[in-house]
Protein backbone atom coordinates (compact mmCIF):
# COMPACT_ATOMS: atom_id res chain seq x y z
CA UNK A 1 0.00 0.00 0.00
CA UNK A 2 1.28 3.33 -1.22
CA UNK A 3 1.50 5.46 2.40
CA UNK A 4 -0.41 9.33 1.61
CA UNK A 5 1.57 12.07 3.01
CA UNK A 6 0.24 15.72 2.88
CA UNK A 7 1.85 18.61 1.03
CA UNK A 8 1.39 21.86 2.63
CA UNK A 9 -0.80 24.35 0.42
CA UNK A 10 1.21 27.17 -1.29
CA UNK A 11 1.18 27.73 -4.74
CA UNK A 12 4.93 28.43 -4.91
CA UNK A 13 5.32 24.06 -4.07
CA UNK A 14 3.04 23.03 -6.72
CA UNK A 15 2.78 23.50 -9.94
CA UNK A 16 -0.99 24.25 -10.77
CA UNK A 17 -2.82 24.87 -14.14
CA UNK A 18 -5.59 27.30 -13.11
CA UNK A 19 -9.16 26.85 -15.59
CA UNK A 20 -9.50 29.43 -18.47
CA UNK A 21 -10.19 32.87 -16.59
CA UNK A 22 -13.79 32.94 -18.87
CA UNK A 23 -14.91 29.74 -16.69
CA UNK A 24 -13.56 30.86 -13.52
CA UNK A 25 -15.61 33.90 -13.98
CA UNK A 26 -18.33 31.90 -15.41
CA UNK A 27 -18.48 30.13 -12.34
CA UNK A 28 -18.17 33.36 -10.02
CA UNK A 29 -21.43 34.29 -12.04
CA UNK A 30 -23.66 31.50 -11.27
CA UNK A 31 -22.37 31.32 -7.24
CA UNK A 32 -23.29 34.77 -7.31
CA UNK A 33 -26.82 34.27 -8.06
CA UNK A 34 -27.15 31.33 -6.03
CA UNK A 35 -25.77 33.68 -2.87
CA UNK A 36 -28.49 36.50 -4.14
CA UNK A 37 -31.01 33.78 -3.92
CA UNK A 38 -29.95 32.17 -0.89
CA UNK A 39 -29.67 35.21 1.31
CA UNK A 40 -33.21 36.85 -0.58
CA UNK A 41 -34.84 33.74 1.57
CA UNK A 42 -33.17 34.14 4.47
CA UNK A 43 -33.40 38.38 4.63
CA UNK A 44 -37.00 38.25 3.38
CA UNK A 45 -38.70 37.83 7.15
CA UNK A 46 -36.32 41.60 7.79
CA UNK A 47 -39.46 43.72 5.82
CA UNK A 48 -42.13 40.84 7.37
CA UNK A 49 -40.97 41.39 11.26
CA UNK A 50 -44.30 43.87 12.03
CA UNK A 51 -46.45 42.06 9.44
CA UNK A 52 -45.67 38.21 11.44
CA UNK A 53 -45.94 40.28 14.86
CA UNK A 54 -49.46 41.14 14.30
CA UNK A 55 -50.63 37.89 12.93
CA UNK A 56 -49.12 35.37 15.12
CA UNK A 57 -49.48 37.50 18.17
CA UNK A 58 -45.40 37.24 18.69
CA UNK A 59 -42.90 39.36 20.25
CA UNK A 60 -39.54 41.43 18.71
CA UNK A 61 -37.58 39.11 20.70
CA UNK A 62 -39.38 35.63 19.11
CA UNK A 63 -39.44 36.89 15.54
CA UNK A 64 -35.41 37.71 16.32
CA UNK A 65 -35.24 34.01 16.87
CA UNK A 66 -36.66 33.13 13.60
CA UNK A 67 -34.11 35.56 11.65
CA UNK A 68 -31.73 34.23 13.51
CA UNK A 69 -31.31 31.12 16.26
CA UNK A 70 -34.05 29.02 14.05
CA UNK A 71 -31.89 29.22 10.97
CA UNK A 72 -28.58 29.31 12.07
CA UNK A 73 -29.16 25.78 14.65
CA UNK A 74 -28.75 23.61 11.26
CA UNK A 75 -27.02 26.15 9.18
CA UNK A 76 -24.07 25.90 11.44
CA UNK A 77 -23.85 22.13 12.22
CA UNK A 78 -24.69 20.91 8.84
CA UNK A 79 -21.51 22.62 7.25
CA UNK A 80 -19.61 20.42 9.35
CA UNK A 81 -20.93 17.51 7.41
CA UNK A 82 -21.29 18.94 4.46
CA UNK A 83 -17.74 20.36 4.45
CA UNK A 84 -16.55 17.16 4.94
CA UNK A 85 -18.85 15.73 1.22
CA UNK A 86 -17.51 19.12 0.09
CA UNK A 87 -13.48 17.31 0.26
CA UNK A 88 -14.52 13.55 -0.84
CA UNK A 89 -17.66 13.83 -3.26
CA UNK A 90 -18.75 16.62 -6.17
CA UNK A 91 -19.06 19.62 -4.84
CA UNK A 92 -21.77 20.95 -7.84
CA UNK A 93 -23.73 17.97 -6.71
CA UNK A 94 -23.69 19.30 -3.07
CA UNK A 95 -24.07 22.48 -4.65
CA UNK A 96 -27.58 21.50 -6.52
CA UNK A 97 -29.11 19.82 -3.50
CA UNK A 98 -29.04 22.49 -1.23
CA UNK A 99 -29.65 25.02 -3.40
CA UNK A 100 -32.90 22.45 -3.96
CA UNK A 101 -33.65 22.04 -0.27
CA UNK A 102 -33.53 25.75 1.21
CA UNK A 103 -35.95 26.72 -1.94
CA UNK A 104 -38.85 24.01 -1.21
CA UNK A 105 -38.61 25.35 2.62
CA UNK A 106 -38.57 28.60 2.15
CA UNK A 107 -41.94 28.31 0.37
CA UNK A 108 -42.97 26.20 3.61
CA UNK A 109 -42.07 29.43 5.52
CA UNK A 110 -45.34 30.81 3.73
CA UNK A 111 -47.74 27.83 4.36
CA UNK A 112 -46.73 28.34 7.87
CA UNK A 113 -50.04 28.99 9.95
CA UNK A 114 -48.57 28.89 13.65
CA UNK A 115 -45.17 30.21 15.09
CA UNK A 116 -43.94 26.74 15.91
CA UNK A 117 -44.09 25.46 11.71
CA UNK A 118 -42.68 28.64 10.51
CA UNK A 119 -39.81 28.05 13.07
CA UNK A 120 -39.73 24.36 11.66
CA UNK A 121 -39.44 25.53 8.15
CA UNK A 122 -36.92 28.11 8.80
CA UNK A 123 -34.60 25.40 10.20
CA UNK A 124 -35.03 23.75 6.92
CA UNK A 125 -33.94 27.05 5.14
CA UNK A 126 -30.41 26.65 7.26
CA UNK A 127 -30.02 23.50 6.17
CA UNK A 128 -30.42 23.98 2.73
CA UNK A 129 -28.05 27.33 2.95
CA UNK A 130 -25.10 25.32 4.38
CA UNK A 131 -24.19 23.42 1.73
CA UNK A 132 -23.48 26.43 -0.13
CA UNK A 133 -20.78 28.19 1.17
CA UNK A 134 -18.40 25.61 1.42
CA UNK A 135 -18.92 24.43 -1.70
CA UNK A 136 -18.52 28.10 -3.45
CA UNK A 137 -15.23 28.37 -1.27
CA UNK A 138 -13.54 25.57 -2.37
CA UNK A 139 -14.33 25.81 -5.92
CA UNK A 140 -13.36 28.86 -6.09
CA UNK A 141 -9.85 28.36 -4.43
CA UNK A 142 -8.92 25.94 -7.27
CA UNK A 143 -9.94 28.56 -10.05
CA UNK A 144 -8.15 31.85 -8.70
CA UNK A 145 -4.49 31.92 -7.69
CA UNK A 146 -4.14 33.66 -4.15
CA UNK A 147 -3.65 36.86 -5.55
CA UNK A 148 -6.70 37.36 -7.13
CA UNK A 149 -8.47 34.92 -4.33
CA UNK A 150 -10.19 38.37 -2.23
CA UNK A 151 -11.62 39.83 -4.92
CA UNK A 152 -13.27 36.55 -6.48
CA UNK A 153 -14.61 35.39 -3.14
CA UNK A 154 -15.83 39.35 -2.32
CA UNK A 155 -17.41 39.28 -6.02
CA UNK A 156 -18.99 36.02 -4.71
CA UNK A 157 -20.10 38.02 -1.96
CA UNK A 158 -21.91 40.04 -3.78
CA UNK A 159 -25.18 37.60 -4.21
CA UNK A 160 -25.88 37.74 -0.90
CA UNK A 161 -25.68 41.82 -0.58
CA UNK A 162 -27.79 41.73 -3.99
CA UNK A 163 -29.92 38.93 -2.10
CA UNK A 164 -30.92 41.27 0.73
CA UNK A 165 -31.15 44.65 -1.23
CA UNK A 166 -33.71 42.42 -3.32
CA UNK A 167 -35.34 41.20 -0.31
CA UNK A 168 -36.23 44.52 0.89
CA UNK A 169 -37.41 45.69 -3.30
CA UNK A 170 -39.56 42.71 -3.61
CA UNK A 171 -40.57 42.43 -0.01
CA UNK A 172 -41.73 46.07 -0.70
CA UNK A 173 -43.48 45.38 -3.69
CA UNK A 174 -44.98 41.94 -2.64
CA UNK A 175 -46.62 43.96 0.70
CA UNK A 176 -47.79 46.72 -0.98
CA UNK A 177 -49.19 44.42 -4.01
CA UNK A 178 -50.86 41.69 -1.26
CA UNK A 179 -52.13 44.97 0.80
CA UNK A 180 -54.16 45.96 -2.57
CA UNK A 181 -55.58 42.44 -2.54
CA UNK A 182 -53.05 40.89 -4.90
CA UNK A 183 -53.38 37.00 -4.15
CA UNK A 184 -51.85 34.22 -5.29
CA UNK A 185 -53.51 31.02 -7.86
CA UNK A 186 -54.57 28.09 -5.54
CA UNK A 187 -53.78 29.68 -2.35
CA UNK A 188 -55.99 32.74 -2.40
CA UNK A 189 -56.35 33.38 1.55
CA UNK A 190 -52.96 33.31 2.93
CA UNK A 191 -51.40 36.58 4.90
CA UNK A 192 -49.14 39.21 3.34
CA UNK A 193 -46.16 38.09 4.65
CA UNK A 194 -47.15 34.16 3.75
CA UNK A 195 -47.26 35.35 -0.06
CA UNK A 196 -43.80 37.50 0.47
CA UNK A 197 -42.56 33.90 0.98
CA UNK A 198 -43.72 31.85 -1.26
CA UNK A 199 -43.10 34.18 -4.14
CA UNK A 200 -39.53 34.75 -3.36
CA UNK A 201 -39.11 30.50 -2.67
CA UNK A 202 -40.42 29.41 -5.88
CA UNK A 203 -37.03 30.34 -8.14
CA UNK A 204 -34.50 28.88 -6.51
CA UNK A 205 -36.17 25.54 -7.69
CA UNK A 206 -35.34 26.33 -11.02
CA UNK A 207 -32.03 28.27 -10.31
CA UNK A 208 -30.38 25.27 -8.41
CA UNK A 209 -30.23 24.13 -12.33
CA UNK A 210 -28.00 26.87 -12.97
CA UNK A 211 -24.97 24.71 -11.44
CA UNK A 212 -24.27 22.40 -13.97
CA UNK A 213 -23.23 25.61 -15.95
CA UNK A 214 -20.25 25.57 -14.20
CA UNK A 215 -17.11 23.08 -13.91
CA UNK A 216 -16.06 21.03 -11.34
CA UNK A 217 -12.75 22.01 -11.02
CA UNK A 218 -9.55 19.79 -10.11
CA UNK A 219 -8.91 20.19 -7.18
CA UNK A 220 -4.97 22.01 -6.73
CA UNK A 221 -2.92 19.58 -5.17
CA UNK A 222 -3.04 15.90 -6.36
CA UNK A 223 -3.81 14.76 -2.61
CA UNK A 224 -6.62 16.77 -2.70
CA UNK A 225 -8.35 14.52 -4.56
CA UNK A 226 -9.46 12.38 -1.21
CA UNK A 227 -10.17 13.72 1.83
CA UNK A 228 -7.67 13.88 4.42
CA UNK A 229 -8.68 12.40 7.87
CA UNK A 230 -11.14 14.44 10.39
CA UNK A 231 -7.44 13.94 12.78
CA UNK A 232 -5.59 16.53 9.67
CA UNK A 233 -8.55 19.07 10.76
CA UNK A 234 -8.36 19.24 14.10
CA UNK A 235 -4.57 18.75 14.04
CA UNK A 236 -4.01 21.38 11.71
CA UNK A 237 -6.39 23.60 14.01
CA UNK A 238 -4.01 22.78 17.27
CA UNK A 239 -1.06 23.97 15.49
CA UNK A 240 -2.72 27.17 14.19
CA UNK A 241 -4.88 27.88 17.61
CA UNK A 242 -4.33 31.80 17.84
CA UNK A 243 -5.28 32.56 13.74
CA UNK A 244 -7.99 30.36 13.94
CA UNK A 245 -9.56 31.80 17.24
CA UNK A 246 -8.71 35.24 16.61
CA UNK A 247 -10.22 34.65 12.61
CA UNK A 248 -13.08 33.16 13.70
CA UNK A 249 -13.50 35.69 16.43
CA UNK A 250 -13.25 38.88 14.69
CA UNK A 251 -15.13 37.58 11.92
CA UNK A 252 -17.76 36.64 14.17
CA UNK A 253 -18.31 40.06 16.06
CA UNK A 254 -18.29 41.37 12.38
CA UNK A 255 -20.77 39.07 11.85
CA UNK A 256 -22.85 40.10 14.56
CA UNK A 257 -22.92 44.00 13.57
CA UNK A 258 -23.49 43.41 9.72
CA UNK A 259 -26.84 40.88 11.38
CA UNK A 260 -28.02 43.23 13.68
CA UNK A 261 -28.19 45.76 11.08
CA UNK A 262 -29.56 43.73 8.21
CA UNK A 263 -32.56 42.52 10.78
CA UNK A 264 -33.59 45.82 12.21
CA UNK A 265 -32.75 48.86 9.78
CA UNK A 266 -36.10 48.58 8.04
CA UNK A 267 -37.70 47.74 11.55
CA UNK A 268 -36.55 51.52 13.11
CA UNK A 269 -37.39 52.93 8.89
CA UNK A 270 -40.87 51.92 9.76
CA UNK A 271 -41.51 51.60 13.19
CA UNK A 272 -39.40 54.72 14.47
CA UNK A 273 -39.51 57.17 11.73
CA UNK A 274 -42.72 55.90 10.08
CA UNK A 275 -42.11 55.51 6.18
CA UNK A 276 -44.46 53.01 5.13
CA UNK A 277 -43.52 49.30 3.99
CA UNK A 278 -43.10 49.87 0.67
CA UNK A 279 -40.90 52.71 0.53
CA UNK A 280 -38.74 51.01 3.19
CA UNK A 281 -38.53 47.89 0.92
CA UNK A 282 -37.16 50.37 -2.22
CA UNK A 283 -35.20 52.85 -0.30
CA UNK A 284 -33.06 50.41 1.99
CA UNK A 285 -33.07 48.12 -1.07
CA UNK A 286 -31.23 50.50 -3.27
CA UNK A 287 -29.04 51.99 -0.28
CA UNK A 288 -27.56 48.18 0.48
CA UNK A 289 -27.38 47.39 -3.36
CA UNK A 290 -25.12 50.80 -3.85
CA UNK A 291 -22.75 51.05 -0.84
CA UNK A 292 -22.77 47.23 -0.26
CA UNK A 293 -21.80 46.40 -3.86
CA UNK A 294 -19.06 49.08 -3.27
CA UNK A 295 -17.78 47.85 -0.13
CA UNK A 296 -17.38 44.73 -1.25
CA UNK A 297 -15.49 45.53 -4.73
CA UNK A 298 -13.17 47.98 -2.49
CA UNK A 299 -12.67 45.76 0.59
CA UNK A 300 -11.74 42.95 -2.33
CA UNK A 301 -9.49 45.15 -4.36
CA UNK A 302 -7.63 47.01 -1.53
CA UNK A 303 -6.50 44.01 0.19
CA UNK A 304 -5.64 41.90 -2.80
CA UNK A 305 -3.51 45.27 -3.50
CA UNK A 306 -1.82 45.42 -0.19
CA UNK A 307 -1.56 41.85 -0.47
CA UNK A 308 0.76 41.86 -3.18
CA UNK A 309 2.27 44.96 -2.51
CA UNK A 310 3.68 42.74 0.59
CA UNK A 311 1.53 43.47 3.23
CA UNK A 312 1.33 40.11 4.30
CA UNK A 313 -1.28 40.43 7.07
CA UNK A 314 -3.59 42.57 4.90
CA UNK A 315 -6.67 40.68 5.24
CA UNK A 316 -6.89 41.03 9.27
CA UNK A 317 -4.85 44.70 9.65
CA UNK A 318 -7.34 46.00 6.76
CA UNK A 319 -10.14 44.88 9.94
CA UNK A 320 -8.55 46.11 12.40
CA UNK A 321 -8.89 49.79 11.11
CA UNK A 322 -12.30 48.83 9.81
CA UNK A 323 -13.65 47.51 13.08
CA UNK A 324 -12.81 50.90 14.65
CA UNK A 325 -14.45 53.01 12.15
CA UNK A 326 -17.75 50.89 12.90
CA UNK A 327 -17.21 51.15 16.71
CA UNK A 328 -16.76 55.27 16.43
CA UNK A 329 -20.15 55.24 13.80
CA UNK A 330 -22.11 53.68 16.64
CA UNK A 331 -22.64 57.04 18.57
CA UNK A 332 -23.18 59.34 15.75
CA UNK A 333 -25.93 56.76 15.00
CA UNK A 334 -27.64 58.42 18.22
CA UNK A 335 -27.23 62.02 17.53
CA UNK A 336 -27.46 62.57 13.87
CA UNK A 337 -29.78 64.78 12.67
CA UNK A 338 -31.88 64.75 9.38
CA UNK A 339 -34.39 62.18 10.56
CA UNK A 340 -34.43 58.71 8.37
CA UNK A 341 -31.91 60.27 6.01
CA UNK A 342 -29.52 61.21 8.43
CA UNK A 343 -29.66 57.85 10.06
CA UNK A 344 -29.16 56.12 6.87
CA UNK A 345 -25.94 58.08 6.58
CA UNK A 346 -24.46 57.74 10.20
CA UNK A 347 -25.15 53.74 9.33
CA UNK A 348 -23.34 53.76 5.56
CA UNK A 349 -19.63 53.17 7.34
CA UNK A 350 -21.30 49.69 8.93
CA UNK A 351 -22.71 48.85 5.48
CA UNK A 352 -19.31 49.55 3.46
CA UNK A 353 -17.09 47.83 5.86
CA UNK A 354 -19.20 45.21 6.99
CA UNK A 355 -19.18 43.47 4.00
CA UNK A 356 -16.45 41.79 5.28
CA UNK A 357 -16.88 38.20 4.48
CA UNK A 358 -14.46 37.74 1.04
CA UNK A 359 -11.81 38.91 2.83
CA UNK A 360 -11.97 36.74 5.97
CA UNK A 361 -12.48 33.67 3.54
CA UNK A 362 -9.38 34.46 1.51
CA UNK A 363 -7.18 34.40 4.73
CA UNK A 364 -8.70 31.47 5.65
CA UNK A 365 -7.96 29.49 1.79
CA UNK A 366 -4.59 30.72 2.02
CA UNK A 367 -3.36 29.13 5.43
CA UNK A 368 -5.37 25.84 4.93
CA UNK A 369 -4.07 23.05 3.27
CA UNK A 370 -6.34 22.15 0.06
CA UNK A 371 -7.38 18.73 1.11
CA UNK A 372 -8.86 20.40 4.32
CA UNK A 373 -10.61 23.62 2.67
CA UNK A 374 -13.83 21.95 2.81
CA UNK A 375 -14.12 21.31 6.41
CA UNK A 376 -12.29 23.85 7.43
CA UNK A 377 -14.19 26.50 5.84
CA UNK A 378 -17.57 24.18 7.02
CA UNK A 379 -15.78 25.00 10.65
CA UNK A 380 -15.17 28.90 9.48
CA UNK A 381 -18.89 29.52 8.31
CA UNK A 382 -20.31 27.41 11.26
CA UNK A 383 -18.78 28.92 14.28
CA UNK A 384 -19.83 32.99 12.90
CA UNK A 385 -22.91 32.25 12.35
CA UNK A 386 -23.82 30.76 15.30
CA UNK A 387 -22.52 34.18 16.46
CA UNK A 388 -23.77 36.46 13.98
CA UNK A 389 -27.19 34.23 13.47
CA UNK A 390 -28.49 34.15 17.06
CA UNK A 391 -26.13 37.25 18.80
CA UNK A 392 -26.94 39.03 15.89
CA UNK A 393 -30.87 39.54 15.53
CA UNK A 394 -31.26 38.76 19.28
CA UNK A 395 -28.89 41.11 20.96
CA UNK A 396 -30.68 44.18 20.23
CA UNK A 397 -34.04 43.01 20.40
CA UNK A 398 -33.13 41.38 24.23
CA UNK A 399 -32.18 44.88 24.99
CA UNK A 400 -35.77 46.49 23.10
CA UNK A 401 -38.12 44.16 24.88
CA UNK A 402 -36.01 43.83 28.27
CA UNK A 403 -33.59 46.63 28.94
CA UNK A 404 -34.99 49.64 27.69
CA UNK A 405 -39.37 48.00 27.63
CA UNK A 406 -39.88 50.09 24.78
CA UNK A 407 -40.36 49.09 21.07
CA UNK A 408 -39.45 52.60 20.11
CA UNK A 409 -35.85 52.08 21.41
CA UNK A 410 -34.42 49.68 18.95
CA UNK A 411 -31.86 52.39 17.50
CA UNK A 412 -30.30 52.82 20.98
CA UNK A 413 -30.57 48.65 20.91
CA UNK A 414 -28.49 48.29 17.58
CA UNK A 415 -25.82 51.25 18.25
CA UNK A 416 -25.37 49.43 21.53
CA UNK A 417 -24.79 46.36 19.70
CA UNK A 418 -21.77 48.26 17.42
CA UNK A 419 -20.59 49.56 20.69
CA UNK A 420 -19.97 46.44 22.19
CA UNK A 421 -19.11 44.04 19.54
CA UNK A 422 -16.85 46.65 16.47
CA UNK A 423 -14.02 47.00 19.52
CA UNK A 424 -13.75 43.29 20.53
CA UNK A 425 -13.73 42.33 16.82
CA UNK A 426 -10.61 44.58 16.28
CA UNK A 427 -9.00 43.10 19.07
CA UNK A 428 -9.07 39.26 17.62
CA UNK A 429 -8.07 41.33 14.21
CA UNK A 430 -5.14 42.60 15.97
CA UNK A 431 -4.05 39.53 17.75
CA UNK A 432 -4.34 37.20 14.42
CA UNK A 433 -2.29 39.16 12.48
CA UNK A 434 1.43 37.72 13.65
CA UNK A 435 0.34 34.27 12.90
CA UNK A 436 -0.77 34.91 9.96
CA UNK A 437 2.11 36.15 8.36
CA UNK A 438 3.44 32.84 8.39
CA UNK A 439 1.15 31.66 6.05
CA UNK A 440 2.01 34.82 3.58
CA UNK A 441 5.78 34.37 2.05
CA UNK A 442 6.72 37.89 1.12
CA UNK A 443 6.27 36.41 -2.94
CA UNK A 444 2.59 36.49 -2.74
CA UNK A 445 2.09 37.60 -6.65
CA UNK A 446 1.37 34.57 -8.15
Amino acid sequence: MVEKTHVRNTDEQTEYAFPPATLAWLSVAVLLIMGLMAFLDRQIIALLVDSIKLDLGVSDFQVSLLQGLAFGILYATAGLPLGYAVDRYSRRWVIFWGVMAWSICAMLCGLSETYGTLLAARIGVGLGEAALGPAAYSILSDLFPKKRLALALSVYSIGSLLGASVAYAIGGAVVTWAAHGGTLPLLPDLEIWQIAFVVTGFPGILIAFLVFAMPEPKRRHLLAAEAAPLKAVFAFMGAHARFIICLIGGSACMMVCAYAGMSWTAVILHRVYGWSIATVGMSLGAWSAVLGVFGLLMNGALVDLLYTRGVRDAHLRYYVYGMGIIAFAAPVILIMPFGALGFLLAMAPVKILGNFIGVSAAALQIATPAELRGRMSAVFIASISIAGLTIGPSFPAFLTDFVFQDQLAVKKSLAATYIVFAPLGAAFFFFGMKPFRSFTPVETAR
